[in-house]
C-alpha cells in the first residue's frame, strides 16, 4: 500500500494540537509537515514523478501553467515558510506561523479535491 502524503497535513494538525507556547520546534516541525502534505499530494496529482530538488518548481510551474494560480501561489508560499522553519534558526517561528501553515495547506488541498474533516 502506498504512503498518503495527505497523513503528513493530519500528523502536523495533530503536533499543533500539541501547542505549548515555548515549543519552537513543535512549531517549525508543523509546518514542514504541513508544507509537505500539501506538496506531495499537488506533486502526486499533477503526476510529476521526478524526486531532485527542482521538483519544488516544477510542481509550481505546472499549476501555475494550468492557470491554477491560487493553488501555485500558496505551494510557494508554503515552500518559503517551510524553508524558512526549517534553515532559518535566526528568526523566531511561533505557533501562530505554525497555525497559519496548516490553514494554507489545508486550503491547498481542498483545491486539490481532498475531502477533510
Amino acid at each position: 500500500m502506498a504512503f498518503n502524503p495527505v497523513d503528513c497535513y493530519h500528523l502536523a494538525g495533530w503536533l499543533y494540537s500539541q501547542k505549548n507556547p515555548q515549543d519552537e520546534a513543535r512549531a517549525r516541525a508543523v509546518i514542514a509537515k504541513a508544507y509537505y502534505g500539501a506538496f506531495l499530494e499537488a506533486r502526486n496529482r499533477a503526476g510529476i514523478t521526478d524526486k531532485s530538488l527542482g521538483v519544488h518548481k516544477q510542481v509550481h510551474d505546472h499549476y501555475f501553467n494550468a492557470g491554477r494560480l491560487a493553488l501555485a501561489n500558496g505551494l510557494a508560499d508554503l515552500r518559503t515558510k517551510r524553508n524558512d522553519a526549517d534553515y532559518v534558526t535566526a528568526i523566531t517561528i511561533t505557533s501562530m506561523d505554525s497555525g497559519k501553515a496548516l490553514k494554507r495547506a489545508k486550503k491547498i488541498l481542498q483545491e486539490l479535491g481532498v475531502v477533510l474533516p
